[in-house]
């Protein structure tokens, strides 16, 4: 069983479908068992602007990953009911996402006439009900501070997929001049989401102790979208674990220059403030966070501890 990590929920494929069977796989416990989800997700390229197979191909994989975790948290919800745990609906999509064992993710083609092609991914996952259970009960701060990492990834995607749509619309009565305009939006538009899947991975590896192969993943994401501020807070959080505080800094700064209104680094560069033992330093980013998010509970719990250290 992992522990709470940040996965995203939310797809860019232009369509998800559910062909979900839930089943007893193998039974672990008295009280537990694993069950088999299968979903599908679709992606169609080639009625409108010029893009990128291989990464239509993975729009159609993310989309069947957010349509099997949509199952998963049917179970994840069920069985936190029974444990009597509230849970957001954040929450619950994060340990969705994150029980979620995928087995097989194949991406098929199919040619719907002219240049207009299919890509369709099938996926098969297991859900082992044992690990829903222990992850309600752990801490419930670490499952926030998940969920709240993971919301900023669907974020990323819901912009991504919505910038797509919108150029995909353009293009129907564009000139042929505004079409080309239109192609070179839309590769950046590739680019910014091959970047969150490296920031994914990032995370991913971060949440495996590999801080080093985290920060790899996520300069790859940087030097595809430069102008974002997430993968520069996420290597952030690799650089404090790492015990590099001054370079966390550095990123978080950077963070904040790219989006002022940005909570979480102020949080996260609060936090290594209070692990330098800059305890007055720590206390102004705390109050910046809570000021930019008044729910960012993190960040109050921070301050709490940096003033008590004062």
């Amino acid at each position: 069983m992992r522990t709470i990590q940040s996965i995203p929920f939310a797809a860019l494929g232009m369509g998800a479908a559910l062909t979900v069977l839930w089943g007893v796989a193998d039974p672990i416990a008295a009280y537990a068992e694993v069950k088999v989800v299968e979903a599908d997700g679709y992606y169609i390229m080639g009625d409108g602007p010029e893009e990128n197979p291989a990464v239509a191909k993975e729009r159609a994989r993310v989309a069947a990953r957010r349509a099997a975790i949509e199952q998963a948290g049917i179970c994840v919800e069920s069985i936190s009911e029974v444990e009597m745990s509230r849970l957001t609906g954040d929450e619950i999509r994060t340990i969705s996402a994150n029980v979620l064992e995928v087995q097989e993710a194949e991406v098929a083609s199919e040619v719907l006439g002219g240049t207009t092609i299919q890509y369709h991914c099938h996926i098969k996952a297991r859900v082992d009900t044992s690990d829903i259970t222990q992850q309600l009960h752990q801490e419930r701060r670490q499952l926030e501070d998940a969920a709240r990492q993971n919301k900023e990834l669907e974020e990323q995607f819901a912009r991504v997929r919505a910038e797509l749509a919108e150029l995909k619309e353009r293009y129907k009565t564009a000139t042929e001049a505004e079409k080309q305009e239109i192609n070179r939006e839309v590769k950046r538009n590739e680019d910014e989401f091959t970047a969150v899947q490296w920031n994914v991975k990032g995370r991913e590896l971060n949440d495996k102790k590999d801080y080093h192969g985290a920060i790899e993943c996520l300069q790859k994401a940087i030097e595809l979208a430069p102008k974002c501020a997430l993968p520069w807070s996420d290597m952030g959080y690799a650089y404090n674990d790492l015990g590099n505080y001054d370079k966390a800094i550095e990123c978080y700064q950077k963070a904040i220059e790219l989006d002022p209104k940005y909570a979480n680094p102020w949080k996260h560069m609060g936090t290594s403030y209070y692990q330098m033992g800059n305890y007055e330093k720590a206390v102004e980013c705390f109050r910046k966070a809570i000021q930019l998010d008044p729910d960012y509970e993190g960040a109050k719990e921070g301050l709490a501890l940096a003033q008590a250290k004062l």
